[in-house]
């Protein structure tokens, strides 16, 4: 519910009386990913340890099954919008 209000064009000033509507919004799932933003950190090692442990997040993920290893990595990296850095052995996915 939200209150529409006409405005006077001249004064810019809104009329007390206003008119209550609708808007219908669609379904929307919002996931953990939508939270990331993939940036690349030059030295992945020492931002991880000067981060404040107050900002650590422990959740737990079912991945289903999997084929293969690189395909577990893709799906870890989609599920949580991240992506592996430095000399990650797995960075190459």
């Amino acid at each position: 519910m939200f209150c529409v209000h006409q405005v006077d064009p001249a004064t810019g000033e809104a009329e007390e009386d206003g008119v209550e509507d609708e808007y219908q919004l669609e379904d929307l799932e919002i996931v953990a990913a939508d939270y990331m933003l993939k940036v690349g950190v030059s030295n992945f090692k020492n931002a991880w340890e000067s981060m404040d442990p107050d900002n650590e997040r422990i959740d737990e993920y079912g991945l289903g099954v999997k084929e293969s290893l690189a395909e577990t990595v893709t799906a870890v990296i989609d599920i949580l919008g991240m992506q592996p850095c430095e000399v990650s052995p797995l960075s190459q996915f």
